[in-house]
């Protein structure tokens, strides 16, 4: 059951990867406000406070003891790297992790920390062993409170999308994370401002879930490990992100909140110009007034003064499933508007049949899929003449406002 527009859309979202806009703690922390029943974050005013309780002390002293190396000397501090994943097309390979670590204890002296699940132990013993460098392997050996205390003990997280990395995340440490295959960082990106993340800079990506590579999973190849260890070495150094040799095949980005307090990515690559981005930036905008409107009356978006500036191709994509949408809106609100003065029953079929055309139509369009779920949940259940006509007018309003944003 969904308790609001927030909880359709998320569910809409996570089923077609590319088309929300939003952090997924973003979308819970949505549903959350929305519901009477939960409470919201806690949080500083128009920001999340994303922060998690803190280890244990005997989660502290049992870490302490597990990264102990007294006969390893030049020791200045910890990295850890994870190189386990859910799937393995969603894992850096273990060799870029190891020449990683190489080259963090070569230049810094930093001692890699190899962490994984007891399922990962294998993947994680290959890693050390492709590794000219002392490292400290504690796949399958720390709770989860005491992993939050290794995360804590260590300068800086390398890892793949996975748990750890939101567990990091959500106690302050410094992330990088590689986002491949079906991972990406618009929607599962750390949740707290200046951590980095990496994605392949691909068309195909991120894929969709359920299908075969075509490519050979060559997303695992774009992410270069010179570029990972430059990005690396510079915030230990630093504690600044930057300072990568080449961003060729990537898309980098640092997190940040935007004006409305949401998770956002601020591009390290100059990939913020690119259509995708700015295809994204402008649904946050558009889809969160929607998102948060009164259901009960006119929707009218404030659209941005600047122009949206996609390129000429997929403007013309955009604009031709966005004229379908109107198009077979403007039909529906006719339909019901005769259906008002003559209530027959062929109109009235033809006046709902409308309503599934139109999420059909979303449903097939890359660009606004995430809106069929959250369409066909705000129409289902109800013969309410008044109240369809008044949301089709209110998607009506939200679609020719994006056309014209997208002719600019």
């Amino acid at each position: 059951v969904n308790s609001n527009a927030w909880a359709a859309f998320m569910q809409g979202a996570s089923r077609v990867r590319g088309v929300s806009p939003f952090n997924v703690a973003d979308l819970f922390r949505k549903v959350a406000e929305g519901d009477g029943s939960f409470l919201p974050l806690p949080a500083e005013p128009g920001a999340p406070d994303p922060t998690l309780a803190p280890p244990s002390a005997n989660a502290v002293d049992a870490v302490r003891r597990l990264l102990e190396l007294p006969e390893q000397q030049g020791v200045t501090g910890y990295v850890a790297l994870q190189a386990g994943a859910s799937e393995e097309r969603r894992r850096w390979p273990a060799e870029h992790f190891a020449a990683l670590g190489e080259r963090l204890w070569r230049e810094e002296g930093l001692c890699p920390v190899l962490l994984g699940s007891s399922a990962e132990k294998d993947l994680v013993t290959r890693v050390a062993g492709l590794m000219d460098a002392p490292s400290v392997n504690l796949a399958g050996k720390t709770s989860l409170g005491e992993l939050g205390a290794v995360l804590q003990a260590c300068r800086l997280l390398v890892s793949n999308d996975t748990g750890t990395l939101h567990l990091a995340s959500g106690l302050g440490m410094p992330v990088l994370g590689i986002f491949l295959a079906t991972a990406q960082p618009w929607d599962t990106g750390p949740f707290r401002a200046g951590n980095c993340s990496l994605e392949p800079d691909m068309e195909c990506h991120p894929c969709a879930f359920g299908k075969e590579c075509p490519r050979d999973e060559a997303c695992r190849r774009a992410v270069g490990m010179e570029t990972v260890a430059g990005l690396a070495l510079h915030f230990v150094r630093t504690g600044q992100w930057g300072g990568a040799a080449s961003y060729a095949g990537v898309r980098a980005w640092e997190s940040c909140l935007d004006e409305d307090g949401f998770m956002g990515l601020r591009s390290l690559s100059g990939h913020d110009a690119e259509d995708r981005s700015r295809w994204l930036d402008e649904q946050r905008r558009l889809y969160r007034q929607f998102l948060d409107r009164d259901q009960s009356a006119v929707f009218s978006p404030v659209m941005p003064n600047v122009p949206l500036g996609l390129s000429a191709p997929v403007a013309e994509a955009l604009r031709k499933d966005l004229y379908a949408a109107v198009t077979l809106l403007d039909a529906l609100i006719q339909q019901g508007q005769l259906l008002l003065v003559k209530p027959l029953p062929q109109i009235k079929e033809r006046f709902f049949a409308s309503f599934t055309r139109i999420g059909v139509l979303l449903q097939e369009s890359p660009h606004l899929a995430a809106l069929r779920l959250m369409w066909m949940e705000d129409t289902s259940g109800s013969e309410d003449l008044d109240r369809a006509l008044r949301l089709a007018g209110q998607y009506h309003a939200l679609l020719s406002c994006c056309m014209q944003r997208v002719a600019q």
